[in-house]
């Protein structure tokens, strides 16, 4: 299943170390550059009512959500993706029913330990 990673294309080391570590995982991903391709309040919306399973970078560590088990509404999926201008925070990993925000190495060991299921 091919993964979608909502980056930027210059000055984000979190969107190379993203990047980095899926083409060493060997994940088949496509890269969007939010310059090219900006997501908004709907469009964030649309990224998380696809997801099922959430990873949520937080300043101590990261947050796990199993949205079957418990539901995110909108505010809590707008405030873990959204920045204050209203565009989306980066990096962003759609990867199946697997929505990943932020980078840490943590984090993404964890995402790249539990993949989608192919479809």
């Amino acid at each position: 299943m091919r993964a979608i990673l909502y980056d930027k294309s210059c000055d984000c080391p979190a969107s190379e170390l993203a990047r980095r570590a899926l083409a060493d995982a060997r994940v088949d991903f496509e890269s969007r550059s939010l310059e090219a391709h900006p997501v908004d309040r709907d469009g964030a919306l649309r990224l998380a009512r696809g997801a099922k399973r959430f990873l949520v970078k937080t300043g101590a560590g990261f947050v796990r959500r199993d949205a079957v088990e418990e539901p995110v509404s909108d505010a809590q999926a707008l405030d873990w993706l959204l920045h204050e201008d209203g565009l989306l925070r980066v990096p962003v990993l759609v990867w199946g029913d697997l929505l990943v925000r932020g980078y840490t190495d943590e984090l993404y060991a964890r995402a790249l330990a539990e993949p989608p299921a192919p479809s």
